[in-house]
């Protein structure tokens, strides 16, 4: 039984990364490969000033992708059991290595009334990490937030 739990685990994360990996970094590089082929064609057309363009719009796309791959490879870290720390102190962690590069400011408070953060149960922490985690990377991807403030 245990050994079925751990294949199926096993899937559900290959599942994920495939989820990732298409729909965030295929599409990156599916829109690199238009830019390079329009940066082609109006190169051939001697529209130096539009080549120029696609280029640098190139750039930030595969600005894009690296950041992306990074971000994603931090939450795959941060949900790495690292001796027993509670999905709070997972969370800190995780916004901690966001924050230098990526938003301007980026803290979670917990407030002194609660004292230390309690465990739940090691299932539900494992499934609620990666969704914080992408409710974050989306609140910069596709909100354009610069600064994110929750409460943990």
């Amino acid at each position: 039984m245990l050994d079925k739990e751990r294949t199926l685990a096993m899937l559900k994360e290959r599942e994920l990364l495939a989820r990732e990996l298409h729909d965030g970094i295929g599409q990156m590089l599916a829109a690199a490969h238009l830019q390079i082929k329009s940066a082609s064609e109006l190169l051939a057309r001697g529209e130096k000033a539009l080549a120029e363009s696609c280029l640098r719009r190139l750039a930030d796309v595969t600005q894009e992708a690296k950041e992306s791959v990074r971000t994603y490879l931090l939450g795959v870290k941060a949900s790495s059991p690292s001796g027993g720390d509670s999905l709070v102190l997972s969370l800190r962690r995780y916004l901690r290595w966001l924050q230098p590069e990526l938003w301007n400011t980026c803290r979670g408070h917990c407030p002194s009334r609660i004292g230390k953060p309690k465990r739940v149960n090691a299932s539900v922490e494992a499934q609620l990490q990666p969704i914080i985690q992408e409710a974050l990377t989306n609140a910069r991807r596709h909100g354009g937030a610069d600064s994110v403030a929750g409460d943990s």
